[in-house]
């Protein structure tokens, strides 16, 4: 049973993207729904459905450059969704598909 599962969360790993692109969708779908009806309540609370684009995500280190050193430290200028699939969703994925495997 849990080399099935094993299994299982390995082929959901190779499928991560498509995985990322539904529940970000159903997200976005949902927070919508939630934003008519906190209107609907007259709420001046609302939820933002995106990430910050073009905002900096907490705080970005300066690094030293040593005399001579030609490659740079700095992280890719990618987009902020990109940024939290690949920091946070499959970073999260990996650990435990990692885990599942030392059971």
């Amino acid at each position: 049973m849990i080399n099935n599962f094993h299994k299982e969360i390995r082929s959901r790993r190779d499928n991560a993207d498509s995985i990322f692109i539904n529940l970000y969708s159903k997200v976005k779908h949902f927070i919508t729904k939630i934003n008519k009806e906190l209107e609907l309540n007259s709420s001046n609370f609302t939820i933002k459905n995106d990430f910050n684009k073009g905002k900096s995500v907490g705080r970005v280190s300066k690094k030293k450059k040593m005399s001579g050193e030609e490659a740079t430290d700095e992280r890719p200028n990618i987009s902020p969704t990109d940024r939290f699939k690949i920091e946070t969703f499959n970073y999260i994925h990996d650990i435990c598909a990692n885990s599942w495997a030392q059971i």
